[in-house]
């Protein structure tokens, strides 16, 4: 069977940042070869056990999904797909998690999704050595499109995976459903 359309269980244990695997993993650096276009794409099932409760100062705090750093830090240049629980609402949030030039670029709330089921992500970055632009999809209607320029000879991207946080670790063990596409 391939690794594609059939969903992966990813844990995040509680008091950790990162699925044991997935830290595994990024501690060896993982580059795509970047050839003008490079698209990623997951989508992602939240569940019960995705609910947490912290203190109304880090509640809001973006936990990662999914996406690709222009550089090895991903606090300097990165676009990323990020996910909290909204205790208010009782829902699931979703929203472009950005930065450029290590300045973090907060979502803005008409890109703040409200999500109940599964839905896909994808992030297409374009680059032509001189100016690029980062093409982040919603379940294939709704993007972001974010141009940058100045970054090089870019021929490899660092690719970012699941993280819990902010300024909190997971208070549980979190499982989250991922199929890649």
């Amino acid at each position: 069977m391939s690794k594609f359309n059939v969903y992966k269980r990813i844990k995040i244990r509680k008091g950790s940042r990162r699925p044991f695997l997935d830290f595994l993993r990024n501690c060896i650096v993982k580059f795509h070869d970047c050839n003008n276009k490079i698209t990623i794409g997951y989508s992602y099932e939240f569940n019960e056990s995705c609910k947490y409760y912290h203190n109304p100062k880090d509640q809001y705090d973006w936990n990662k999904l999914f996406g690709v750093s222009l550089k090895m830090n991903p606090h300097h240049t990165s676009f990323r797909w990020a996910w909290r629980y909204n205790d208010i609402l009782g829902v699931f949030q979703v929203a472009p998690y950005l930065y450029n030039n290590g300045k973090q670029i907060q979502p803005i709330s008409s890109l703040i999704y409200n999500v109940n089921k599964d839905y896909k992500f994808f992030v297409e970055i374009f680059y032509d050595n001189v100016t690029g632009y980062v093409c982040m999809k919603y379940n294939g209607e709704r993007e972001l499109v974010y141009l940058f320029e100045g970054m090089g000879d870019l021929k490899k991207l660092y690719r970012c995976g699941l993280y819990f946080g902010g300024n909190k670790k997971a208070p549980h063990t979190i499982v989250i459903k991922r199929m890649e596409y």
